[in-house]
């Protein structure tokens, strides 16, 4: 790919790395998914990518976020709110927020986790209406929320109290 005089040219590469060798001669390789470089017999600056959108993406708008003089804070802050077209694909979700790399960040991750795992806890117990789905939902209901456990509570003891009568 190419662009104007100040575009970096952007080409697709199977696999990046960056190797630093320490002075005791112990090499490290660590992999990347976006960094620039160069191509050869090629001119102005080149922005290699490897991987899917999902994995260079990322590094490659740090990268030019960098070029722009963006502080990192804004980055990591950018890192962050990328989560939030993520909500509705786990996997998608799942694999940007293993990016993340604060406690903090991991920490609102971790947070979110767990509101989302009482989330689908109430919505099962909200969900159940027969008398074995109840018990079922009331079972499963550890991490659920306790409005949401006494109300399928007194579902469920009004659905017993209804099979007896009959």
């Amino acid at each position: 790919g190419g662009g104007g005089d100040d575009a970096p040219a952007v080409y697709r590469r199977g696999g990046l790395s960056r190797e630093l060798t320490a002075p005791t001669g112990a090499k490290t390789t660590t992999k990347l998914h976006a960094l620039w470089g160069r191509v050869r017999d090629v001119e102005g600056p080149q922005l290699l990518v490897a991987g899917d959108a999902d994995d260079y993406g990322p590094q490659a708008e740090e990268l030019a976020l960098s070029r722009c003089g963006v502080r990192a804070v804004d980055a990591r802050a950018r890192n962050v709110l990328r989560l939030l077209s993520a909500l509705e694909d786990s996997n998608r979700f799942e694999k940007l927020a293993g990016r993340l790399t604060s406690a903090d960040d991991r920490g609102a991750v971790a947070s979110w986790r767990e509101a989302e795992a009482t989330r689908r806890r109430d919505e099962a117990l909200t969900d159940a209406t027969t008398l074995q789905n109840l018990e079922l939902a009331l079972a499963d209901a550890d991490g659920a929320s306790p409005g949401a456990v006494s109300a399928a509570e007194a579902r469920l003891e009004a659905l017993r109290e209804e099979a007896a009568a009959e």
